[in-house]
């Protein structure tokens, strides 16, 4: 079997981690503070990479 590319692992990580942390990519908790990265570079590969954290976001959070 091929190994997987650096990208699609890089891609299926941070698509785990947005799916735990909700989308929510800034602040405590959030997938760029999960994976030890700058926001704005978190943002930047996930253009690269074609992920759509609006994929992540739970459409009832915040209510109630």
């Amino acid at each position: 079997a091929v190994p997987e590319t650096l990208d699609a692992c890089m891609r299926a990580h941070i698509e785990r981690v947005l799916a735990r942390c909700r989308g929510r990519i800034e602040g405590s908790g959030g997938a760029a503070d999960v994976l030890g990265i700058n926001p704005h570079t978190l943002r930047a590969r996930m253009r690269r990479l074609g992920i759509a954290w609006q994929r992540f976001r739970n459409p009832h959070a915040g209510a109630g």
